[in-house]
C-alpha cells in the first residue's frame, strides 16, 4: 500500500492500513529552524520578479514539505490529474458500524474559519489544528473499523468502504481549503506597482492551490486503495466517478 503523504500530522491516520499510534510531534530533522520557500515559476507575473511564498519556523518547513512530498516546490510539469467528480456517501450503512460511523460523520463539521491572518505562520497553525482534529477523528474510524472486523469479518467491505469515505472527504476538505492572504505578504505586494499587484496575489492563490491539489491527489488515490479492496457497489461507483485518467494515475505510482 502507499502511504499518504500529508501534511506531517496526518502521517498515522490517513495512511490506508490499520491506523498506527497517532502523533503530532514533528521530526526534528525536516521542521528545526527550517525556511520554507516556494520558488518562483519560469514564468514572471505582470512583467516582474513574483514575490516568493515564504514563512519560518517549524509550523512552515513540516506543513510546506509534507505539502510538495520532499523540500522544494515540485516542477509545475509534475501536477498531478484530479478525480472528475466525487460524491459524499448518502445511503445507509450497516447499523453494525455505528460506532464507526460516528467518527465519519464528525468530519462534517470541521470547518475553517474565515480568519486573515497576520502572517503565513499564523495560517500554518490554524491549519495545521484544523487537519489534526480531522486526522484524530479518521484515527478513531480505523480503530473502530478494525475492533469491529475482528468482532465479524463479514462487515469487512461495509468498513473498508468506510474508511475510504473517510479519506475521500478528507481529500476534498484539502480541495476546497481556501487561505486569505496573509497581512504580510499583502504589504509586501502593496510596495509593487498598482499595476503589478493583482498578478502577485494571483501567484499566491496559485502557489497554494497547486500544493493543495498535489496533496488531495495523494489522498484521493489512498481512497482508490481502499474502494478497489471494498469492491462494494457505493465502492464502484466512487471509482467510476473518479474517471478512467485519475485511476491510471493512482495505478502509475505503484509502477517501480
Amino acid at each position: 500500500m502507499r502511504s499518504t503523504h500529508m501534511f506531517f500530522i496526518l502521517f498515522c491516520a490517513c495512511a490506508s492500513d490499520p491506523a498506527p499510534a497517532h502523533t503530532t510531534e514533528a521530526p526534528a530533522d525536516e521542521t528545526a529552524g527550517a525556511e520554507a520557500t516556494v520558488e518562483a515559476p519560469t514564468t514572471a507575473v505582470a512583467a516582474a520578479e513574483p514575490i516568493p511564498v515564504q514563512c519560518y519556523g517549524t509550523d512552515c518547513g513540516s506543513v510546506f514539505s509534507q505539502m510538495t512530498g520532499g523540500t522544494g516546490r515540485p516542477p509545475a510539469n509534475l501536477a498531478p490529474p484530479l478525480p472528475n467528480t466525487s460524491e459524499a456517501h448518502s445511503g445507509t450503512r450497516p447499523s453494525a458500524l455505528a460506532d464507526a460511523v460516528r467518527h465519519y460523520d464528525a468530519l462534517a463539521v470541521v470547518e475553517f474559519d474565515d480568519v486573515q491572518d497576520r502572517t503565513m505562520e499564523d495560517a500554518l497553525v490554524r491549519l495545521r489544528r484544523s487537519l489534526d482534529l480531522i486526522a484524530g477523528r479518521i484515527h478513531r474510524l480505523d480503530a473502530a473499523c478494525a475492533e469491529l472486523v475482528r468482532g465479524s469479518s463479514a462487515l469487512l467491505p461495509a468498513c473498508t468502504t468506510l474508511r475510504a469515505d473517510a479519506r475521500d472527504t478528507l481529500a476534498r476538505f484539502v480541495r476546497g481549503y481556501r487561505m486569505r492572504v496573509p497581512v504580510d505578504y499583502l504589504a509586501r505586494v502593496d510596495e509593487r506597482p498598482a499595476e503589478e499587484r493583482d498578478g502577485h496575489l494571483a501567484y499566491f492563490t496559485g502557489q497554494l492551490r497547486e500544493m493543495t491539489n498535489i496533496q488531495a491527489a495523494r489522498i484521493h488515490c489512498d481512497a482508490v486503495d481502499l474502494y478497489e479492496e471494498a469492491g462494494t457497489p457505493r465502492a464502484q461507483e466512487q471509482l467510476e466517478r473518479y474517471g478512467e485518467t485519475f485511476l491510471a494515475h493512482c495505478s502509475s505510482r505503484d509502477t517501480p
